[in-house]
């Protein structure tokens, strides 16, 4: 997420994220702390759909290509401290499909979660594990 579509958002969240997230409400917790900060907008737990609800979605305007005209385009952040990797990229697919969600970020604290594909409908996927979580 940014400029040429290249991000730091992953290692600041690795960075500066501190404390203990005993479950998927807790690091979501630390997540937004982390988020709340940055230059983007930020909605938690925003419906895409009646089946889609990211934990969080960043947002950033960005100018559409006819000139003038601002679009909000999203990237969806999902946290998980459990489930499998099959379920995870199911529901990385279903939030791809909408049109305005540019990517998905993985908040984990699972190495088992991270090894996602790359890309999804032409959109790209990353990982970001935070370790020393229980």
């Amino acid at each position: 997420f940014g400029s040429e579509g290249n991000s730091l958002l992953p290692a600041e969240l690795a960075a500066n994220i501190r404390g203990n997230a005993w479950d998927e409400r807790g690091l979501q917790d630390v997540v937004e702390h982390v988020l709340d900060v940055g230059p983007w907008s930020c909605l938690r737990e925003s419906p895409l759909g009646p089946r889609d609800r990211p934990d969080f979605l960043i947002g950033q305007q960005q100018h559409s290509g006819s000139g003038d005209a601002l679009a909000m385009l999203w990237l969806a952040v999902e946290c998980k401290v459990g489930g499998s990797i099959t379920q995870l990229t199911r529901q990385i697919d279903r939030y791809l499909a909408h049109e305005i969600v540019v990517g998905v970020l993985v908040v984990t604290t699972r190495m088992a979660l991270i090894r996602l594909p790359t890309e999804l409908r032409g959109k790209p996927i990353r990982g970001c594990l935070i370790n020393g979580f229980a």
